[in-house]
């Protein structure tokens, strides 16, 4: 099975906008995401991408009459050219959950990816949170996945959630 990244493309936001939905208690949102709100962002983001750069995660069809199918997505936001820095955002089908193995494989392979992109960028440190779900071991694997990998700094609160900040 082959990954790869590319710029997230206008038939992805939908199923970003599913998954977001699904996965609420992990992410910064305090509502369900509707269409028109998704097309907005996605037409803000075409229009100006500010400070922020996005991807789509995609493995590609081992029959070549098959589609590539969209795994995820995530990317740079916050992105601080004066300190060449950068929030790393990602979020997965939560179908890909099911199998943990293949999950952490996954986001490594994503985290690969943006590590790439990042040096075309410029991008020296990459920050990110986390926010710890104990029903939800994903959560674990991208706290200590960072900091196994790749040393960051970690800063873990007294409900678990992490921040952390890292050179690459």
């Amino acid at each position: 099975m082959s990954h790869y990244i590319e710029p997230i493309e206008t038939e992805d936001w939908e199923p970003v906008r599913k998954w977001r939905n699904a996965q609420m208690d992990i992410l910064r949102q305090d509502h369900k995401i509707t269409r028109r709100e998704q097309k907005e962002y996605a037409l803000d983001y075409y229009k100006d991408p500010k400070d922020r750069k996005l991807y789509s995660f995609l493995t590609a069809a081992i029959n070549p009459f098959d589609s590539d199918v969209l795994i995820g997505y995530g990317g740079f936001v916050n992105i601080n050219k004066e300190e060449k820095s950068a929030e790393i955002s990602f979020l997965m089908d939560p179908k890909r959950k099911e199998d943990l193995l293949l999950y952490t494989v996954e986001w490594l392979l994503f985290l690969a990816f943006l590590r790439i992109e990042s040096k075309k960028m410029g991008i020296t440190t990459w920050k990110s949170e986390t926010y710890m779900d104990t029903k939800d071991p994903t959560r674990a694997i991208h706290i200590h996945g960072i900091h196994a990998i790749f040393g960051a700094q970690i800063k873990i609160d007294e409900n678990g959630n992490g921040r952390q900040e890292w050179k690459i």
